[in-house]
C-alpha cells in the first residue's frame, strides 16, 4: 500500500510567472518562455469559418437565418464535440515495426510495449490504463516501457498503484518521469512504480542479456524539469550497441541523436489532443514543438512519440494508445 502522508508531501510550485500560451517558437534558439504552443492556423480556420456564416446569413431572410445557425454552426460544432469526447475514450492497439541497421540476430523480433501519459485522475483515464495493462499482459512483450506523466495530482497515486497490478514482462519493466511527476509528488510515483517492481531510470543504463546479445535501454530524467544528463546517460555504451533510449519529451532527440542510439521512444504531446489534416494540432507543450506524433527519422535514430493514454477529456484525429513496437534488421539498400 501507498503511505497516504507521503502522498501528500508536495513539491513547491512550479514558477507561476510563465505565460501558460504562445503564438510562436523563439527563433534565436532559446527555449521557450511559455507552455504551451497554440497553432495560429486553427484560430484562423475558426475566424475564416465564422466569417463565412455571418456572410451567409446576411443574405438570407431573417425568418431562415436560425436554421441556417444551426446547420452551419451549432450543430457540427456539438457533433465534434460529442465525436472528441468518444475519441477520448477509444483506446487504440498501435503495432510498429522499427528497422534498425546492424541490429543483432539475437535482436531480430524483440517487441517493446510503451505505455505513456496515463494522467490517472479522471474515470476515462483509469479505464483506459486498466485496457491497456491487460493487453500488455495478452501480448507477452520482452519489454515494458512506460515514459511518463502517470498522475495529475498526488491524490491519485493509489489510482496508480492499483492500475499497474499484474503489469510484467520477459526481460522487465522500466519507467521514467514527465514533468507532471515532478508537479505533484515524483518520490510518491517513484514508490508506487517500485512497489511493482517497475525500476525508474534516472539518467542510467541498463545491459539486458538476450541470447548472446545486448540491448542497452537508457533512460533520460525530465527534461522540462532540467533534471536531464545526457552525457551521464549516454556515455561509456559500447559504439557498435542497440540502444534504446526513454525520453518524456520528445524534441530532446536532435540532442541524442547524435550519440547514436537506434531508437527513442518518447510521449509528452499527446498529439496535439485535436489534431486534424491541414490544421495539425490544435497545441502542444513545451518541449514537444518539432516531434509530436509517430515514427520518425531524427538524423540516424528512430524516434517514436506515442499519444498517450489521458490528458484532457477531449481528442480528435489523435485517440489515446498503447503500443508495441518490433525491432527489426534493416535491409541492406
Amino acid at each position: 500500500m501507498i503511505d497516504q502522508e507521503l502522498i501528500t508531501d508536495r513539491p513547491p510550485a512550479r514558477a507561476e510567472h510563465e505565460p501558460r500560451f504562445g503564438w510562436r517558437i523563439p527563433t534565436d534558439g532559446k527555449p521557450a518562455s511559455f507552455r504551451v504552443l497554440i497553432n495560429l492556423r486553427w484560430l484562423w480556420a475558426a475566424c475564416l469559418a465564422a466569417l463565412g456564416l455571418l456572410a451567409a446569413l446576411s443574405r438570407i431572410p431573417r425568418g431562415r437565418r436560425l436554421p441556417l445557425l444551426l446547420a452551419g454552426g451549432v450543430i457540427p460544432g456539438a457533433a465534434a464535440l460529442i465525436v472528441a469526447v468518444a475519441q477520448a475514450r477509444q483506446l487504440i492497439f498501435e503495432r510498429i515495426t522499427v528497422p534498425v541497421a546492424g541490429l543483432p540476430p539475437a535482436l531480430d523480433g524483440f517487441t517493446i510495449v510503451q505505455l505513456s501519459d496515463f494522467h490517472l485522475g479522471a474515470a476515462f483515464t483509469v479505464a483506459n490504463l486498466r485496457r491497456a495493462v491487460a493487453w500488455t499482459r495478452q501480448r507477452q512483450a520482452d519489454l515494458v516501457v512506460l515514459t511518463g506523466d502517470f498522475v495529475n495530482d498526488s491524490h491519485d497515486v493509489p489510482l496508480l498503484h492499483e492500475c499497474l497490478q499484474g503489469i510484467e514482462a520477459r526481460y522487465g519493466v522500466y519507467a521514467i518521469l514527465g514533468n507532471h511527476d515532478y508537479w505533484t509528488n515524483s518520490g510518491a510515483v517513484e514508490r508506487a512504480l517500485t512497489d511493482h517492481g517497475i525500476e525508474l531510470l534516472r539518467n542510467e543504463r541498463r545491459r539486458i542479456d538476450i541470447g548472446g546479445a545486448s540491448l542497452y535501454l537508457v533512460g533520460v530524467d525530465c527534461v522540462w524539469e532540467d533534471q536531464h544528463d545526457l552525457e551521464l546517460a549516454l556515455s561509456r555504451i559500447p559504439v557498435d550497441a542497440t540502444v534504446v533510449v526513454l525520453a518524456h519529451e520528445p524534441d530532446i532527440a536532435d540532442e541524442i541523436a547524435p550519440y547514436g542510439p537506434a531508437l527513442q521512444l518518447s510521449g509528452h504531446t499527446h498529439a496535439g489532443h485535436f489534431a486534424v489534416p491541414l490544421l495539425g494540432p490544435l497545441f502542444l507543450p513545451r518541449h514537444g514543438f518539432r516531434y509530436f506524433r509517430g515514427l520518425q527519422r531524427v538524423g540516424p535514430m528512430w524516434l517514436y512519440v506515442s499519444r498517450g493514454l489521458g490528458g484532457l477529456p477531449f481528442r480528435l484525429g489523435c485517440p489515446p494508445e498503447a503500443t508495441e513496437l518490433t525491432l527489426r534488421a534493416a535491409r541492406d539498400e
